[in-house]
């Protein structure tokens, strides 16, 4: 797979320590991004699973991965894979992710500052290249 673009060290721990505040609020992002999605986009809420608690395992490992890039790799191979498998195209991925940030940013209350949104943005964008490159190399694998 492609490299994904890496966060230094001080971003990586940054994102490291927002996990304390965010990982007790799994089911809070959770319902909060399932929120959001069903108001940005209603069909593509519906092509996830309807019942949140499936979900909530999906964003706690979402979290959990900004800790190691190798997992969060992994993580995206298997978002891609899972996404195809739900018929979300390319062009869903930004509002996916969208959702996910802001539910994470409303979640997490006070302790969310411009220089951790901007850490989350770099984390996200890396995430969602290495999507991409993912789904584009199984494509031309294919072919």
């Amino acid at each position: 797979m492609n490299a994904t673009p890496t966060l230094d060290q001080h971003h990586q721990q940054r994102l490291t320590s927002s996990l304390v505040v965010l990982l007790p609020r799994v089911s809070a992002i959770t319902a909060e991004f399932c929120t959001l999605l069903e108001i940005a986009a209603p069909g593509l809420r519906l092509r996830l699973p309807s019942d949140e608690r499936q979900i909530e395992p999906v964003v706690e490992h979402l979290l959990g991965s900004v800790a190691d890039m190798d997992v969060a790799l992994q993580l995206a191979g298997e978002f891609a894979e899972q996404g195809k498998a739900c018929g979300i195209q390319e062009t869903d991925l930004p509002t996916l992710l969208a959702a996910i940030q802001t539910a994470i940013a409303e979640t997490a209350g006070y302790t969310w500052t411009d220089q951790l949104e901007q850490t989350w943005t770099r984390w996200f964008d890396g995430m969602s290249y290495a999507m991409l490159s993912y789904a584009h190399e199984k494509d031309q694998l294919a072919a």
